[in-house]
Formats: C-alpha cells, sequence, structure tokens
C-alpha cells in the first residue's frame, strides 16, 4: 500500500523528440512506468501522439493493458511553418527541421500549462524527457516540485565518441567516430548544440540511458540498440545518417554480431545488388556467418536475461522507479 501511495503522489510527464526512432523509446519507456503504477503522461504535438501509438509494436497482449494506462496529452504547436520537400541527394531528412524547430520553440508554453496543472495536484512531477527536448527541463525548473532526467536515445557509447573520440576503447576495437556535422545537417546540429545549451541552463538530476551491460558494458564503465539485438539475430548495417554509423561500428567490430553491407565512407556510391548478395550469403550461408550467428544468439540471450525477474536491466528500472517515488 505504501509503494501504491508513493506512486500515486508522484506524476511522470514522458516528453518525446517527434521522430519516430525517439518517440518510440519514450513511449516503451512510459508503458513501463506506467505498470508500476506511476501516473505517466505522454506529452508531444497530437499528430506524434497518433503516431507514436500506431506504430508500437512487441508487447504481449498485456501491453495493450499497459498503452491504456498512459496518458497523451497534446502539445499544440504554433503552425504555419512550411516544410521543403524531402532532398533526394541527402539521407537526412533535412525537410523536417522546420518541424523540429517549431516543436523546440512552440512546445514549451503547453508544455509548462500541464506542469502546473499537475505540480498543483501531485507531491512531485518528474519530466523525462529527451534530450533533444531539453526545453522541458527548464519549464520542470520552473515549479516547485519539479525536477527532470534527460532521456539518452543513443547508444551509451556515443557518449564516448563524442567527448573523446581517441579514447582507448575504441582505438583498441579499431571503432571510427564519425561527427555529428558528418552524418546529419548543419542545422540539426545548430539545433543539437541549442539543446546542450537548455540542458546546462537547468538543474536536472542526471540521465537515463537506453542499454544494458550485455551490450555495452564497458564503455557503461567510462560513462556510469537493445530491441534489434534482444531477437538474437545477427544484423545486416546500412548507415545512412545520425547515429547509425556509430551503431553500426558498435554492432559490427565491436559486439561482433553484424555485416556491413555498405561503408559509411562509401554513403554517395550507389550500392550493386551483388554486394548486398554477398553480405547477405555471409550472415546466412558462409562459415564466418556460423559465428556471427552464434555471437549474435549469445547477445540476444544475455539481453533477455537483463530484462527477465532478477536481471540487472530490472534491477535498474527498479532503481528508477524507487528514485522516481522516494
Amino acid at each position: 500500500m505504501e509503494d501504491s501511495a508513493a506512486a500515486a503522489a508522484v506524476a511522470v510527464v514522458t516528453v518525446p523528440f517527434p521522430t519516430q526512432g525517439h518517440l518510440n523509446q519514450l513511449l516503451h519507456l512510459s508503458m513501463l512506468l506506467a505498470s508500476r503504477g506511476l501516473a505517466v503522461h505522454y506529452a508531444a504535438p497530437e499528430p506524434h501522439l497518433r503516431e507514436a501509438r500506431a506504430r508500437v509494436h512487441g508487447w504481449d497482449a498485456a501491453g495493450a493493458l499497459r498503452l491504456v494506462a498512459v496518458r497523451f496529452r497534446a502539445l499544440d504547436i504554433p503552425g504555419g511553418y512550411a516544410s521543403p520537400p524531402p532532398d533526394p541527394s541527402s539521407p537526412f531528412p533535412g525537410h523536417m527541421m522546420p518541424l523540429l524547430e517549431a516543436f523546440c520553440d512552440g512546445a514549451r508554453t503547453p508544455l509548462a500549462a500541464l506542469l502546473r496543472e499537475l505540480s498543483a495536484c501531485h507531491r512531485r512531477v518528474v519530466v523525462l524527457h529527451d534530450r533533444m527536448a531539453a526545453f522541458a527541463a527548464v519549464e520542470a525548473a520552473r515549479i516547485p516540485n519539479g525536477e527532470a532526467l534527460g532521456v539518452h536515445c543513443l547508444a551509451a557509447s556515443y557518449n564516448v565518441g563524442w567527448v573523446y573520440p581517441a579514447h582507448r576503447l575504441l582505438v583498441e576495437h579499431g571503432l571510427v567516430f564519425h561527427p555529428p556535422d558528418a552524418c546529419t545537417t548543419k542545422e540539426f546540429v545548430a539545433l543539437a548544440k541549442r539543446m546542450g545549451q537548455e540542458r546546462r541552463r537547468a538543474a536536472v538530476a542526471g540521465m537515463v540511458v537506453n542499454t544494458c551491460r550485455a551490450l555495452e558494458g564497458e564503455f557503461l564503465d567510462v560513462l556510469a540498440p537493445i530491441p534489434s539485438m534482444s531477437h538474437g539475430k545477427p544484423v545486416l548495417a546500412w548507415p545512412m545518417h545520425s547515429d547509425q554509423p556509430w551503431d553500426a561500428e558498435l554492432v559490427c567490430k565491436y559486439l561482433g554480431a553484424g555485416v556491413l553491407v555498405r561503408p559509411w565512407e562509401e554513403r554517395h556510391d550507389v550500392t550493386p545488388a551483388a554486394a548486398i548478395r554477398e553480405a547477405i550469403e555471409r550472415a546466412m550461408a558462409s562459415g564466418d556467418g556460423a559465428a556471427l550467428r552464434a555471437r549474435a544468439a549469445a547477445i540476444g540471450e544475455a539481453v533477455r536475461a537483463a530484462v527477465a525477474e532478477g536481471g540487472s536491466l530490472r534491477q535498474d528500472m527498479d532503481d528508477l522507479v524507487a528514485y522516481l517515488t522516494r
């Protein structure tokens, strides 16, 4: 009863960045927290609420009940921005920049109103915000019973490359970290830097990282892409933009559980069908592929064990809930 009362006294507001890979991760986290009895409010523009609900997958029958337990709150942002057509010469979705900038500029006011509403009827309001939606941390600091935790949706090891591209872990494993300005656009880098300045303005209680020791243990020791790896199948990596080049390095070189179809350095070239066929055959029918599949299966088993009862990830979630409801 005491645990239930503590959970009910806390409101959790999750604020995702409005792109699919970010929306999905924050929704899964919201569902997990709601299943522990927490009042979870998932806040995003209405079109992205619909997108997140429509695309959520990977849950059993009980997952539908968890989704119902999450309260979806629309953040109305000003319209009037014009999105250009996609640039066929660039794999990065730069045409979304007007929307992303409108979100970071316009979602602040409706979010502040939501936080004030929840602050009046809860002992504590915790904002779990995507690090690319760091304005939410500033708004959390404005209410007397609010606090913010940033959610890092990229690989934990990405932070190592960001801070120190020549770190010994990268060098020892032959990993190459491509800087953000090589994998995105200058406009997106500018937005990321602006959100970084927002984070430094606010008092943030900490950071939640989506990973586990079975995947990135060495990197987590330095710092204190689970879904695909948990199936125990080898990955065919084809990096296109953003953090994908690093994910390919991590899966293929560090974890040894994938085949690189097209190196990042060849992103401007047309990949011939023969190269794609060769990568598939290597993963499925070669001697190297047998070792690859065995490694992927072992990693999948380790990840599933981490989320099972008594596993390290289950304990991490218990610790997070205990912290939120303290």
